[in-house]
C-alpha cells in the first residue's frame, strides 16, 4: 500500500508518453490507409436532366440523370442520392421517385396518358458536396 503512494519514477512516465504517442501515430496512419478519401471538391456543380420537351401521349420517354461539371462534363466519381419530383397536379408517372447516380449517370422513364405540361425536378440529397437542382418542362400531346 505504501508502495502506491509513492510517485512513479521519471523512466516510467517517459515510457507512457512514448507508448501513448506511438499508439497515435499508428491510430492515424491505419485511418489513411484504410480510410476511403474523399474526392477534391472539384468536379461536379449541378445536375442535368437531359429529357425531350414534347412527348406523345400514352407514350414512354427516356430522361437521363447527370452529375455535371460547369463545362457540362459528367462527374463519373459522383454516386449521389437524387431525388425526382413532379409539379403539383401533375398526373405524369415516374419509374422511379429517387435513383442512386451510377459514375454520376442515371437514367428513368416517364409516362403520361393526359394531355399537359409537367415540370421535372431533380434534386441531391446524399453525396459529398452539394449539386444544384435542375428542372425541365415536358410537354405531352
Amino acid at each position: 500500500m505504501l508502495r502506491d503512494a509513492y510517485p512513479k519514477p521519471p523512466r516510467l512516465r517517459v515510457r507512457y508518453i512514448l507508448a501513448a504517442t506511438f499508439a497515435s501515430l499508428l491510430i492515424i496512419t491505419i485511418s489513411y490507409v484504410w480510410m476511403p478519401s474523399v474526392p477534391p471538391s472539384t468536379g461536379a456543380t449541378r445536375l442535368k436532366i437531359d429529357a425531350p420537351e414534347i412527348v406523345d401521349v400514352g407514350s414512354v420517354a427516356t430522361i437521363a440523370i447527370r452529375a455535371v461539371d460547369e463545362n457540362g462534363n459528367v462527374d463519373a466519381r459522383r454516386t449521389d442520392v437524387v431525388d425526382l419530383s413532379l409539379n403539383k397536379g401533375a398526373k405524369a408517372r415516374l419509374s422511379i421517385y429517387n435513383l442512386e447516380l451510377e459514375e454520376g449517370e442515371a437514367t428513368l422513364t416517364i409516362t403520361d396518358n393526359f394531355a399537359e405540361v409537367v415540370v421535372l425536378t431533380a434534386t441531391a440529397r446524399l453525396g459529398y458536396s452539394a449539386l444544384e437542382p435542375d428542372s425541365v418542362t415536358i410537354t405531352f400531346q
